[in-house]
């Protein structure tokens, strides 16, 4: 039982930092479910399986209640994530992507962005323009340097 709320407190401090943003909200969502999923199969008594039922089923409600695309175009615009994370769910295209963001801007600004908009957009995922080799490289020294902090 311990385990359940030492998760808990773990992503509660991490959530609630003056400096959480949108994309680490969803990393800390995945990672909650993936783990509570984890150990709901290595739990032998009823009492603790439902426990953890209900610790998914509470998470999921959360999820289903929030506004999802915010938090996905978050997480697609960190140039450390990009689309990995969604690598595996079909919608997650370039154009799946490059609607979900047309679709924010509609909402955000209250009109369709102009088509260099998209053509950005595309760059970014491809890898392309400004986002080729060296933002790539800039990627990678800003990872590789806050892996060294944590360490």
């Amino acid at each position: 039982m311990v385990v359940h709320l030492q998760l808990l407190s773990l992503v509660i401090n991490f959530a609630q930092a003056a400096h959480c943003r949108l994309d680490e909200v969803l990393i800390i969502f995945g990672f909650l479910i993936s783990r509570y999923l984890d150990l709901q199969g290595k739990v032998t008594s009823v009492e603790e399986k439902t426990m953890i039922q209900a610790i998914i089923d509470s998470l999921e409600k959360r999820w289903s209640k929030c506004d999802q695309d915010v938090f996905l175009a978050a997480v697609i615009l960190n140039p450390l994530y990009r689309i990995k994370p969604f690598a595996r769910i079909r919608k997650f295209t370039n154009a799946g992507v490059i609607a979900l963001l047309v679709k924010l801007w509609d909402r955000f600004y209250s009109n369709i962005p102009h088509e260099l908009f998209r053509k950005e957009v595309l760059e970014y995922l491809e890898g392309h323009g400004d986002y080729g080799e060296e933002f790539v490289n800039w990627v990678d020294l800003v990872r590789t340097s806050a892996q060294a902090e944590v360490c």
